[in-house]
């Protein structure tokens, strides 16, 4: 899937609020922005040199070893080791 970034502010919330409704969590590393959608609890990650994005259901425990778990909205970075 692709994205576009837009300067129209009312559209973009518009759409916002329809498409990634409660976004939490938001993180930026290596070009790539993350965030979860806390109604929908859906992990985004928008990667900016292709402008395209993956997401993925975060009740989907098997996938993400339980790390949303408790807390579906929550992103943390872990650097290695750290």
């Amino acid at each position: 899937e692709t994205f576009v970034w837009s300067c129209d502010e009312e559209a973009a919330r518009k759409s916002q609020s329809i498409y990634f409704p409660n976004v939490e969590g938001i993180n930026y590393h290596d070009g790539k922005l993350y965030f979860v959608s806390k109604r929908t609890s859906f992990l985004y990650v928008l990667d900016f040199d292709t402008g395209t994005y993956v997401s993925s259901n975060t009740k989907d425990f098997s996938m993400y070893d339980g790390e949303f778990q408790a807390s579906p909205d929550n992103l943390v970075r872990t650097e290695e080791g750290k």
